[in-house]
């Protein structure tokens, strides 16, 4: 498993930093860190995930990678694919 250290600032939606770290206590150290640079920007989220690959990561937490367009795109055609398996049964 991966630790992935994210920096992301919530107002717009942008990415700031990924850093990837294979050991869990230098990821713990280095969140804190960050947690302490940004701890008077209340727009700013630090978040340290784990996961099997930076893919893996994407697919989990999509929120952080993807735009708000792409978001609702994946949302809607989800809710498409379960409305039209529901209506084939």
């Amino acid at each position: 498993m991966k630790y992935f250290l994210i920096v992301y600032e919530t107002r717009t939606g942008q990415l700031q930093e990924l850093t990837v770290f294979d050991d869990s206590k230098a990821a713990l150290e280095a969140r804190f860190e960050r947690e302490m640079d940004h701890a008077a920007e209340s727009s700013i989220e630090v978040a340290l995930l784990r996961a099997e690959s930076e893919e893996a990561l994407h697919e989990s937490h999509a929120r952080y990678f993807s735009s708000l367009v792409e978001l609702v795109d994946r949302e809607r055609t989800a809710e498409s694919e379960v409305e039209a398996q529901s209506l084939s049964r």
